[in-house]
């Protein structure tokens, strides 16, 4: 036998039995312990066209019983109670729940009030000119945060239209502390790179109105951006690094969270992993006045085996079949802290 392939010594494997276990032990503690008093917990969610039955004669023919993918109430439950058996894994209901693809308010005031049992929350939405119908939603708890204002920033695009951003700010009911919300879903990738880049420079002017005002203030964009965080859109045209030595060296720029993952994506597209969906986050969430990132754990893609189906997003519908899953893009989470 060479040295080279040597057996450890029992005392070796002894030891990296300790180590692997406690590595394990405080991995399963950081998923499963509670927010502490101090910490914001906000989820970004696609939830893969949550639409309700009833047709709209201009946009949804699909969507409802008659329609292509045949979708009944019984359908419309499966999905809420998969999305909410999601939502319940985790060690509590995040204050702060951000979802797209969504048909109108009423079905996430019907997911949180009545499948989540939680009637206290409320939820904030605007309809917008997209053509599907599908907009994006904010849920929030009153008891920890107080909404300042929400407003929809439309998108004008030439000879097309596309989902509003919805911007929003909040308080936090105990320290006053601010932070603005962009929730965003930009247009698909069977349109061109140059589309997104629009969207990009109209949430970056918005941006940067805030930041002329306050250069720290805390700022959190999440959405599915449909580009990668390598793309034009998002590094140029909305000036957000994964790394953070990038984004330190423009001011104003953005630090974009999957720098913290390695995590390949949300998203299955032809058996190759997207990460189409992002969080990204001001200077002022870098620092520690405010609202700010802890050390460790501020950033997490959910995989739980209730989200997956055969190593990939368990999908409402494949190719037009029903499979009965939450999504097709896994969710994420962000952790802030107050300092």
């Amino acid at each position: 036998m060479a040295a080279s392939e040597q057996v450890p010594s029992d005392k070796k494997v002894r030891g990296f039995a300790r180590s692997f276990v406690l590595l394990t032990a405080l991995l399963l503690a950081s998923l499963s312990c509670r927010p502490a008093d101090n910490e914001l917990w906000v989820l970004w969610w696609n939830v893969e066209n949550l639409f309700d039955t009833v047709d709209d004669p201009t946009r949804d023919d699909d969507f409802t019983p008659e329609g292509r993918l045949a979708w009944t109430e019984k359908r419309l439950r499966a999905k809420f109670d998969s999305l909410a058996l999601t939502v319940r894994d985790l060690p509590a209901l995040p204050p702060l729940v951000a979802l797209c693809e969504v048909e109108h308010k009423d079905l996430v005031e019907t997911l949180f009030h009545q499948i989540l049992e939680r009637p206290d929350y409320r939820v904030t939405a605007f309809e917008s000119p997209d053509e599907r119908g599908i907009d994006v939603a904010l849920a929030w708890d009153p008891a920890h945060l107080r909404q300042i204002d929400a407003r929809p920033v439309a998108i004008a695009l030439e000879g097309d239209t596309t989902r509003d951003i919805l911007a929003a700010t909040f308080e936090r009911t105990e320290s006053g502390d601010r932070l603005y919300v962009f929730a965003n879903h930009w247009p698909s990738r069977r349109n061109p790179p140059e589309v997104r880049m629009q969207v990009a420079q109209v949430l970056r002017r918005e941006i940067d109105l805030l930041l002329e005002n306050d250069p720290v203030a805390d700022i959190l964009v999440l959405g599915d951006l449909n580009d990668e965080p390598e793309d034009p859109s998002v590094t140029e045209g909305l000036r957000a690094f994964t790394e953070r030595q990038a984004t330190a060296a423009q001011p104003g720029a953005l630090f974009n969270l999957w720098g913290l993952s390695k995590v390949p994506g949300t998203y299955v597209y032809r058996d190759d992993w997207n990460r189409l969906d992002h969080i990204i986050v001001s200077p002022g969430l870098l620092d520690r006045q405010g609202y700010g990132l802890p050390r460790r754990g501020g950033f997490r893609v959910l995989r739980s085996d209730r989200l997956l189906r055969e190593g990939e997003p368990f999908r409402t519908y494949s190719r037009g079949k029903h499979q009965g899953g939450p999504s097709d893009h896994l969710p994420l989470l962000v952790r802030l802290r107050e300092y």
